[in-house]
């Protein structure tokens, strides 16, 4: 049995399957608390200094999962979507100013920079390769 279970882990990423044990416990000890609040306090009191990325990543995660997920009738996810409405409004001279401005009104609602790429990178970079536009400097934008 324990060996199945070891097999089973390391599909995994390391990463995933300690995000996934995480999650688990803190599910897990919602129902003997009574309400979330006292779970976000511990969380809080735990870790006080990254205690709102803890509690955010997963939130951008599921943004970055419907993003990827969500389809049209036609098969078009959403990021393609958003990634093809980008290559029709600009160029490879505009694709710098427009993803810029794009980011930093982004950036207004999702502050963390590494949420923020979990969420715009698959449109960002569909739309860098349709417009032949080096990928490092969309990343940099």
């Amino acid at each position: 049995m324990a060996l199945r279970a070891c097999l089973w882990s390391e599909r995994w990423y390391p990463d995933t399957f300690v995000f996934a044990v995480v999650t688990l416990a803190a599910v897990a000890r919602l129902p003997r608390s009574g309400r979330g609040a006292v779970t976000l306090v511990a969380v809080a009191r735990s870790v006080p200094g990254v205690a709102g990325v803890l509690l955010l990543f997963p939130v951008y995660g599921g943004i970055a999962a419907i993003l990827a997920r969500a389809s049209s009738a036609g098969g078009i996810s959403l990021a393609t979507g958003l990634s093809h409405a980008f290559a029709h409004l600009t160029t490879r001279n505009t694709y710098a100013l427009v993803f810029g401005s794009y980011s930093a009104f982004l950036g207004m609602f999702i502050p963390s920079a590494g949420g923020k790429w979990i969420v715009e990178a698959p449109y960002v970079m569909q739309t860098a390769n349709a417009l032949h536009y080096p990928l490092g400097w969309a990343v940099q934008i």
